[in-house]
C-alpha cells in the first residue's frame, strides 16, 4: 500500500505523488510466498484430483465444481488469512484487531472477490493446465492483493464507498441496539 500526498508547484496547480510503504510491500510479499505459494499449489492439485473422482474431466459440472469449491474455500481463507496477516504483522492490532476487521468488512470484502474470482478461476480451469494454474492466480493475485491491502488499510470500506454513492451504509451493533 502507498500513500499519495499532494503539493502545490507554485503556478495554482497541485501535483499527487505516490510513496510505495517498502516494510508493508515486502512483507506482504513475504505472505504470499510463505502462504499463497505452497497452499495453492497444494489446493490446485488438490482440488483437480477430488473434481477428477467426481466428474468427468472437461464437462460442465467438472469445472463448475472447481469453480464453487474455489470460491467457497480458498476465497474465503484467503480474505481471513490475509485479514489475519494485515492486522497482526502490518497493522500491529493483533487478535482483537483481526477479530474486529473480520466482523466489519470480511462479507463485503469477500462479495467483492466473489465478484471477479470465479470468472478468472472459469478461464483459467477451463483453460490452462493444472500444472500453470497457480502462476495464473499469482499474476491476478498482484491487483488482488493491492485491492485486499487497501481493504486492510481502511475501516468500514463499503460503508464509505456507499456513502459516496448515496447508498445506505449498514448498521453498526450500537445503532441496531438504540
Amino acid at each position: 500500500s502507498g500513500a499519495a500526498s499532494s503539493s502545490s508547484n507554485g503556478s495554482g496547480s497541485s501535483t499527487t505523488s505516490f510513496i510505495v510503504d517498502q516494510q508493508r510491500m515486502l512483507l506482504t510479499a513475504g505472505f504470499g510466498a510463505a502462504f499463497v505459494g505452497p497452499v495453492g499449489h497444494y489446493w490446485y492439485l488438490g482440488i483437480e484430483k477430488l473434481c477428477r473422482k467426481l466428474y468427468p474431466t472437461g464437462g460442465v459440472r467438472f469445472l463448475a465444481s472447481k469453480v464453487v469449491l474455489d470460491s467457497a474455500i480458498m476465497g474465503s481463507l484467503y480474505v481471513a488469512a490475509f485479514f489475519a496477516f494485515g492486522s497482526i504483522v502490518l497493522e500491529g492490532r493483533g487478535l482483537r484487531g483481526f477479530l474486529d476487521k473480520m466482523k466489519v468488512d470480511f462479507l463485503p470484502t469477500y462479495a467483492a472477490e466473489l465478484a471477479v474470482w470465479p470468472v478468472v478461476q472459469g478461464l483459467n480451469f477451463s483453460q490452462v493446465p493444472v500444472r500453470h494454474q497457480l502462476l495464473v492466480v499469482n499474476t491476478f493475485s498482484l491487483l488482488d492483493a493491492a485491492f485486499i491491502s487497501w481493504v486492510g488499510h481502511q475501516e468500514a470500506w463499503f460503508d464509505k464507498i456507499m456513502q459516496r454513492l448515496g447508498g445506505p451504509a449498514r448498521q453498526t451493533e450500537q445503532q441496531k441496539s438504540s
